[in-house]
């Protein structure tokens, strides 16, 4: 299950291991994600009821409230989680799922070795705004920038 996950890999008389964390495993995940999670947004958004809006604002919330990387992180995705989860595409959000582990993997990584700061809540605010305004092109437009952010953490910060 974690090789079918991209977690680990199988090598032969060694057995398993963490899969590597490289440039050209970031940029799979992000591009992959990018790619599904706007897929999965346009889906979403004409189908955004007040209370999906608000389990989005929760999360946001969340993440602006979060005292550690690991709450900050789980908030994280709970918030992108929420941006699609009306989509009706159930093939679709499970996929998602494990890249935004995939992509957790890579944020923790990336902070291992330094200080801890978020940087994306503000990116989330203003995704949440235009949201809230129904400005669903911007939204996406906003939304893919973001998930492309990660590749700006790039692999020297996650080596040790």
């Amino acid at each position: 299950m974690l090789r079918a996950q991209g977690l680990a890999v199988s090598e032969p008389r060694r057995g398993m291991r963490v899969a590597p964390l490289d440039a050209e495993s970031i940029g799979e995940v992000v591009e992959m994600r990018a790619a599904l999670e706007m897929l999965a947004f346009r889906h979403a958004a004409p189908r955004m009821t007040p209370a999906h809006v608000a389990r989005i604002e929760e999360a946001l919330q969340a993440g602006e409230e979060a005292g550690t990387i690991l709450a900050w992180e789980a908030a994280n995705r709970d918030f992108h989680k929420a941006l699609v989860e009306s989509c009706r595409m159930s093939r679709l959000l499970a996929a998602l799922e494990q890249l935004r582990l995939a992509s957790s993997r890579i944020v923790l990584a990336a902070v291992r070795s330094t200080s801890w700061q978020p940087r994306s809540n503000h990116d989330h605010r203003r995704i949440v705004d235009a949201v809230r305004n129904k400005d669903f092109e911007r939204a996406a437009g906003l939304l893919n920038t973001h998930i492309q952010g990660m590749e700006r953490a790039g692999p020297q910060q996650l080596d040790e």
